[in-house]
């Protein structure tokens, strides 16, 4: 899970320090995949899988893909399992997810 974790912050960091541009059809063409991928991360029984895995959608969610409108019931259903099994509501964990 080590190296899933390390991926998904490797993600998120090139993200964060590229200008993403909203009309660039390839850019937006190779982020696509990432949605499905990041998506099944959230049911990961690792937490730190789960928050790399939120960081990066908190990234992608600004961008119109179609893996979002496909996934967005997963992702809601995962977002709100995630929230109700939070022992404390003030964890980091739950703080991604209200920020998504």
């Amino acid at each position: 899970h080590l190296i899933t974790v390390f991926a998904l912050d490797l993600l998120h960091n090139r993200m964060k320090k590229t200008k993403l541009d909203n009309t660039d059809i390839e850019l937006l063409g190779m982020l696509d995949p990432f949605v499905k991928l990041l998506t099944g991360c959230l049911s990961s029984k690792y937490e730190d899988i789960v928050s790399s895995a939120l960081k990066c959608f908190i990234s992608l969610i600004r961008f119109p893909l179609p893996s979002l409108m496909r996934e967005a019931d997963e992702v809601k259903t995962a977002l709100l399992t995630i929230a109700q099994t939070a022992v404390n509501s003030s964890s980091p964990l739950v703080q991604s997810c209200l920020k998504l």
